[in-house]
């Protein structure tokens, strides 16, 4: 088995990667001090062609594999896990209009320039948001969800709600509609990125809203794996800097006359995140790869979500440690890392479950490894 990456997307990551620290990188530190996108950022993100990464060249996007996009989203979250986030959730929404949505022409061209962009409001595992059908045949959404994030004046919401029998569905709202209250909240991680609760109270939409006809691969909803890949890619973009930081600072402390990267506690630290780094990185490329040839599965994507969740934390958590004292000070990465990282597995980013008859489908027994003879 070869696991190397192939030139075409060695040139995409350097690509990427030289975009987010000469562009990206500035924005970072606005929306770190101010808590807020700048205005411009979005246009030059989509500019560079990253709105329409999953959207077919004949809708102005790029059809980038879910490899490529992972790489790249992981790029971006390596300087400002804000704006990886952002893109991520627009990449859902491109997803979902291009999956189910009966009217499209319109939409996705306008997705993929960033002309429209949009918020998700994704209830998975709670009650979340109700749907029933009125006498004149229209949607009626009401409730609220704690976490819709995306941007903070999106053209419309993927919303998910569950009718009558308790089935989730996926519908478009536009933006504004009466009835819909859109909030924000102050977080301490991913400052910059749009998030707060959404509160519907009779809100109506036309039949042609509901999102429908989505194909049935081996993975559930394609969307919904679009949705956790996304994740994925934002957290080994934090993970990735949180080692990055680490080891820097590993390298140019001197403590006792030498580098405290020479001590051996140090050192199994970075030992550490560098193997959940690894490990997480294999997982999620391999899930990517795996969903492109139709082949993952629910639990493919399940495990995926659970693991980087907590090794996120994890690794970042490491890092602050070996900064020592200097960790709880702003003027480090490893600080911000750490913010960004809880809010990932808080929420700032939720993931669908899987178990249920939730979109992803319900978790299935793991094979047998090919490995254990």
């Amino acid at each position: 088995m070869d696991f190397a990456p192939g030139s075409d997307l060695k040139l995409l990551r350097k690509a990427i990667r030289e975009f987010a620290e000469d562009i990206v990188a500035p924005q970072a530190g606005i929306m770190e001090d101010t808590g807020r996108m700048p205005p411009e950022l979005p246009g030059v993100l989509a500019a560079q062609g990253l709105f329409g990464v999953c959207l077919p060249f004949a809708c102005g996007g790029t059809r980038m594999t879910s490899l490529e996009r992972l790489v790249t989203l992981e790029e971006v979250a390596r300087i400002s896990p804000a704006a990886a986030v952002y893109l991520a959730a627009q990449h859902t929404a491109a997803a979902a209009v291009l999956e189910g949505a009966r009217e499209k022409a319109d939409i996705l061209p306008d997705l993929a320039a960033g002309r429209r962009t949009a918020a998700l409001a994704l209830s998975s595992g709670s009650p979340g948001l109700t749907c029933r059908i009125t006498g004149d045949g229209s949607h009626r959404l009401d409730g609220n969800t704690a976490w819709c994030q995306g941007d903070a004046q999106p053209a419309f919401f993927l919303v998910e709600a569950r009718d009558a029998p308790g089935v989730p569905a996926l519908f478009i709202l536009p933006h504004p509609t009466a009835g819909v209250h859109y909030g924000r909240l102050s977080s301490a991680g991913l400052r910059g990125s749009q998030a707060g609760p959404l509160v519907l109270s009779a809100a109506c939409l036309p039949p042609a809203s509901r999102l429908a006809g989505f194909r049935a691969g081996p993975a559930g909803d394609p969307v919904a794996a679009v949705h956790v890949l996304g994740f994925a890619a934002c957290a080994l973009g934090v993970m990735q800097a949180a080692l990055d930081a680490g080891l820097d600072f590993a390298r140019k402390r001197v403590l006792y006359g030498k580098a405290i990267a020479h001590l051996q506690a140090v050192q199994f630290r970075l030992a550490d995140m560098f193997a959940d780094l690894e490990a997480g990185r294999l997982m999620a490329y391999q899930a990517a790869s795996r969903f492109d040839q139709d082949k993952a599965t629910p639990l493919d994507l399940y495990a995926l979500h659970r693991f980087l969740k907590s090794a996120a934390v994890r690794n970042c958590r490491k890092a602050v440690e070996i900064f020592g004292g200097y960790g709880a000070l702003k003027d480090f990465s490893a600080e911000r890392c750490l913010r960004d990282a809880q809010a990932l597995a808080a929420g700032g980013f939720p993931g669908f479950t899987p178990s249920g008859p939730g979109p992803l489908g319900p978790v299935l027994v793991p094979p047998a490894s090919p490995f254990l003879l």
